[in-house]
């Protein structure tokens, strides 16, 4: 897919404040315009649907499903659908867990916008996208360059990051948010 004129992209994030800056960012940029948002992944996937959007902008922390489940779900419905997660989880492990679920790219919150619009260009161009610490990092560990350690985090399923990601937040089998 190209960077065409109006490409449509969907928002899918729990927190209203982030839908709201994601798409100003996105309402500012060339060729991109907002086509729905949705707060949750039940909501998602039928906007998916009826909207068929271009781009899928991601949370991983969602209030009624797994972030990293909700990737893989559409992409397995929409196999040309491109996803790009955008996450306060600033770990290339996530990152890794991301692009295997399906999404084309990750970007942390906590980067300069120019790197989210970087994102947005190469996602619809086709192309995968990650920041360069993160690529860095997986590049090295794909090549056998990285230390082997014992415990690591790097080797866990996704459920296994989940519920260690739960736990570091102080979160309980109980607790309802669906991070990663």
């Amino acid at each position: 897919m190209d960077m065409r004129e109006n490409n449509r992209v969907l928002i899918v994030d729990g927190h209203p404040v982030m839908r709201a800056g994601l798409a100003a960012v996105i309402r500012g940029t060339d060729c991109l315009e907002v086509c729905g948002e949705a707060g949750d992944a039940f909501e998602a996937v039928g906007l998916v649907e009826t909207l068929q959007p271009d781009l899928v902008v991601v949370d991983l922390c969602l209030p009624d499903r797994p972030g990293i489940e909700f990737v893989k779900d559409i992409c397995e419905r929409n196999p040309l659908l491109r996803v790009l997660v955008v996450s306060q989880q600033a770990n290339d492990t996530f990152a890794e867990h991301a692009i295997r679920a399906g999404a084309h790219g990750y970007v942390c919150k906590n980067e300069p916008l120019e790197a989210l619009r970087e994102a947005f260009s190469r996602v619809l161009r086709g192309q995968v996208y990650v920041s360069e610490r993160v690529s860095t990092r997986l590049l090295a560990r794909s090549v056998g360059r990285r230390k082997a350690t014992m415990n690591t985090v790097d080797d866990l399923s996704d459920r296994e990051l989940q519920v260690f990601d739960m736990i570091g937040h102080g979160l309980s089998h109980t607790h309802t948010g669906n991070c990663m």
